[in-house]
């Protein structure tokens, strides 16, 4: 079983409140660091566009309860394969 990382972002639909893909912050050391991942994400999967009808979360403020996480990260694991 995926362990959930220490701090992360998620990407959650706005219509439904799902959550869908979480993004491990673990390894950044700085808040510079920390602020370029969320850069990333929010560019690479259009979050402050408004069509695009997704929202970015963080595990500070609004924590997923821990089997949500996983379940969330064992359907992350899945698409990807099927890539």
């Amino acid at each position: 079983m995926a362990m959930i990382p220490s701090s992360y972002f998620y990407l959650v639909d706005i219509e439904t409140d799902e959550p869908l893909a979480i993004f491990s912050a673990a390894d950044c050391r700085t808040y510079a660091e920390l602020h370029a991942l969320e850069a990333r994400i929010r560019a690479n999967h259009d979050v402050d566009d408004v069509i695009s009808g997704l929202a970015l979360r963080d595990s500070v403020s609004a924590p997923l309860p821990p089997e949500q996480a996983r379940h969330v990260m064992r359907q992350q694991a899945r698409r990807s394969r099927n890539l």
